[in-house]
C-alpha cells in the first residue's frame, strides 16, 4: 500500500502487508486496511502504522471514521455474526453478537460513537437485507429496516445524523439512527453506480431496468433533496467526485459535471481500457492497467 501526494506524485507512506484479499476503508486520514475472508487487520495514518490485530474469526466486512475508530464485523462460532467498534488506540467499545442474519456490510459514523450494519437472511424464498442501527454503549439495536428482494451496495454516513443506505433496487436515508427517508421505492430503480463528495454527500447514477443504455445522475444530500439531475446517453462504467464536480467514465471518454448545476464543465477522450477516473484539484488521473496516468485529451 502506498499514500501518494497528489501535487507531486511522490510517495509519503508505504508498507507491504501480505494479505490475500485486501480491503481498504479511509476517511480524513486514517486507513484501514483487512484481509477479507481472512483474520488480519491493520489502521494507518497518512504516514505511519497505529496498530495490526489478529481476530478470533475471519472477518467479513469493516469501516473507519476520521477520528480512527474502526468497525468491524466477523463470522461467529456461537452467533452468525459479530460486530466489533475500537477506537484508534485498539481499545475496545462495543461487541454485539448477531444471530438474525449475516452481516455483509458496516458504517461507522464520524464521531465513532455511531454505526450501522446490514445483515442478509431469507425468508419465503426471498434474500432479506436489514439496516440496524447501534451505538456505542447500547446493549440491542436502535432501530431496523427491511429491504426485501435487495442487495446492500453501501452504507455511509453523511454526518452523525444522516446515513445513506444504497441498494441494487432502491436509496434510503436513516436519520437520527430510526427515521427512515424513502427516496426510491424497492423494486423502482437499477443502481448502475455511486460515490460520495468530499463532503459526504451522494452522487447516484440509476436507470429504471437494469442493462438499460441510458441512466440518471443525482447529486442528493443528507437531507434527501435533489439538488441537481443529469441525463446520461451512455452506459457508465465508473464515478467519482470531489466536493463540487462529478467525473463520469464511458466506454470512449470522461465528463466532468458540475453538481451544484449539472452543467458539463469539461470533456475528455480516453480508451476502452480506462477502469476508474479521478480529479484531484485542477487534474483527471485515470487509471489503465495497472497504471495511474493523468489524462490530457481535453475535447
Amino acid at each position: 500500500v502506498s499514500v501518494i501526494n497528489p501535487n507531486n506524485a511522490k510517495v509519503m507512506y508505504s508498507f507491504d502487508h501480505g494479505y490475500s484479499n485486501p480491503i481498504i476503508k479511509y476517511a480524513g486520514s486514517y486507513f484501514c486496511l483487512y484481509d477479507q475472508g481472512s483474520t488480519r487487520l491493520r489502521l494507518d495514518n497518512s504516514g505511519d502504522n497505529e496498530y495490526e490485530t489478529t481476530t478470533a474469526n475471519p472477518i467479513l466486512t469493516a469501516d473507519v471514521c476520521k477520528k480512527g475508530s474502526v468497525a468491524y464485523a466477523t463470522r461467529s462460532e456461537e452467533k452468525k455474526s459479530t460486530l466489533y467498534i475500537y477506537d484508534n488506540k485498539l481499545n475496545e467499545k462495543l461487541v454485539y453478537d448477531e444471530n438474525n442474519g449475516y452481516i455483509v456490510s458496516v458504517a461507522i459514523d464520524p464521531s465513532g460513537k455511531k454505526c450501522a450494519y446490514a445483515a442478509i437472511s431469507s425468508s419465503n424464498g426471498q434474500i432479506v437485507t436489514t439496516v440496524y442501527t447501534i451505538n456505542v454503549g447500547d446493549s440491542e439495536p436502535r432501530a431496523s429496516f427491511e429491504y426485501v428482494d435487495t442487495n446492500v451496495m453501501s452504507l455511509h454516513y453523511a454526518n452523525s445524523s444522516d446515513l445513506y443506505f444504497v441498494g441494487d433496487n432502491c436509496l434510503s436515508i436513516i436519520s437520527s439512527q430510526d427515521e427512515e427517508n424513502i427516496i426510491y421505492e424497492n423494486g423502482t430503480v437499477s443502481t448502475v453506480d455511486f460515490c460520495y463528495t468530499d463532503d459526504n454527500q451522494l452522487v447516484y447514477i440509476y436507470s429504471q431496468f437494469t442493462e438499460a443504455d441510458t441512466c440518471k445522475m443525482e447529486y442528493i444530500t443528507a437531507s434527501g433533496k435533489v439538488k441537481s439531475s443529469v441525463e446520461l446517453a451512455d452506459k457508465v462504467k465508473y464515478v467519482s467526485s470531489t466536493s463540487n464536480e462529478a467525473c463520469v467514465l464511458f466506454s470512449d471518454r470522461v465528463e466532468v459535471y458540475s453538481l451544484t448545476k449539472g452543467t458539463l464543465n469539461e470533456k475528455y477522450s480516453c480508451s476502452e481500457d480506462v477502469k476508474s477516473v479521478y480529479k484531484m484539484s485542477s487534474r483527471i488521473y485515470i487509471n489503465r492497467q495497472q497504471l495511474i496516468e493523468l489524462l490530457k485529451d481535453k475535447e
